[in-house]
């Protein structure tokens, strides 16, 4: 019987957890490999009983199975019952979150109505300790510590163990599309009932790996002191969509710009991202992400909101008036989100596939199977180099810091070329 071994041999564990939270014997610890905190089964103790690769979102999902009545125009987008631009009219929230605050608004008002139990959200800042979890939240706890991006994997090991042991509880789901894709196995696998779990799932093009914190830990501007806390985004500094921001031991604030974590993504990843084909979270009740629709919004921030799910558009309808809020369509958000790149993803799958002997995205009967053109395996070879030169970046770190020359010279390109537009 198959273990997460396997995944993790692959190099397509997302470090979520979940394995962790439904092995029987407990026998499964976590230790820090290629920038991701992944499984380690102490053989002695394991009965090979299949669980935690029967429920592990890393090893490939089940399209087929989950969505059989798709059609392949609407797949990457997924359903819809309405879509919208919004942001919370408290002022607080807003203010405090990365874009619209549309996800602490709800999870505040259902808590605060008493409608679900508890909410699993991350509230930390500081990522010194190691692996970061979930932490449950309940009515009249303060949710501003959980505000703001976190692009790390997250462990949901305490979110799956907790919704097992209540398994009549009404509880607030809240993470990226492979956790909920992860959820889904478990609710299938265990018998769940679904409509006992408010998911939200978070738009997503991929997180970052732990590498990435060594990185900033020895960032020139701290002046040889240590990092306390690391805001992934932060408004503080000239609004949305918001820089990078440091705090020390000391307490000094060091601001620096977006620039500073976008030429790290291709070289800082988890290698499951580049298979993900599911960026706009479309197992969820209701999805958000930042709205790049140029619709609606202000230096503040505002989200692009999609309601998938009947239970979602309940909802939103009753807690609509907490928001300003203003509909949207799905061409705005295929655009904006650059939607039409993510079927590279799946081509990716498609070489990994090959290479490892083993489906990773069940799409049959979903999506046509075709050539995979020379172009994307030229990229994809490409991604892989950066990959590897952010893992290698510890031993030959001469090889990373060449490539963020370039990468630097690229985004003052990019930045110079989107002047030029605004000026004509």
């Amino acid at each position: 019987m198959n273990t997460v071994e396997n995944t993790v041999n692959n190099d397509l564990c997302i470090s979520c957890g979940i394995c962790k939270a439904v092995c029987p014997k407990n026998c499964i610890s976590y230790q820090k490999e290629k920038g991701l905190w992944v499984p380690v089964i102490d053989k002695e103790e394991c009965i090979h009983c299949g669980k935690c690769y029967q429920v592990c979102p890393g090893k490939g999902f089940s399209y087929t199975e989950n969505l059989s009545q798709s059609k392949a125009p609407s797949f990457w987008f997924g359903e819809y019952r309405g879509i919208y631009t919004a942001w919370t009219l408290d002022e607080k929230r807003r203010k405090n979150a990365v874009s619209g605050g549309v996800v602490t608004e709800l999870v505040y008002s259902l808590l605060e109505n008493e409608e679900y139990d508890s909410a699993f959200l991350v509230g930390t800042h500081q990522y010194q300790e190691g692996q970061v979890h979930t932490n449950r939240y309940v009515r009249g706890d303060a949710l501003e510590s959980s505000q703001k991006s976190r692009y790390l994997p997250v462990s949901q090991e305490k979110t799956v163990a907790y919704i097992l042991s209540h398994r009549e509880e009404k509880v607030i789901l809240v993470g990226t599309g492979c956790f909920v894709e992860g959820m889904i196995n478990i609710i299938n696998s265990y018998h769940l009932k679904r409509e006992n779990y408010f998911i939200i799932g978070l738009f997503c093009d991929r997180t970052m790996s732990w590498d990435v914190m060594d990185y900033f830990s020895g960032h020139p501007s701290l002046n040889g002191e240590r990092l306390d806390k690391f805001f992934f985004r932060t408004k503080d500094a000239g609004g949305w969509p918001g820089g990078v921001q440091m705090e020390t031991d000391s307490g000094r604030v060091i601001k620096l710009p977006n620039t500073e974590r976008m030429k790290l993504k291709d070289y800082f990843h988890p290698e499951r991202c580049m298979y993900c084909l599911d960026k706009l979270n479309m197992f969820a009740d209701i999805s958000v992400g930042d709205n790049y629709t140029k619709e609606h919004s202000d230096t503040m921030g505002s989200s692009s909101v999609i309601v998938r799910t009947d239970m979602g558009m309940q909802i939103w309808e009753k807690y609509k008036s907490h928001f300003v809020c203003q509909e949207s369509t799905p061409e705005r958000i295929k655009k904006s989100q650059h939607l039409a790149r993510r079927k590279e993803n799946y081509w990716y799958a498609g070489l990994k596939e090959k290479a490892i002997g083993q489906r990773i995205n069940e799409t049959d009967g979903i999506l046509e199977k075709t050539g995979i053109p020379l172009k994307i395996k030229l990229k994809y070879r490409m991604r892989r180099f950066k990959l590897w030169a952010g893992n290698y970046c510890k031993k030959a770190s001469w090889i990373l810091s060449v490539c963020l020359i370039w990468e630097n010279m690229k985004l003052k390109v990019k930045k110079m070329l989107e002047r030029s537009s605004i000026c004509r």
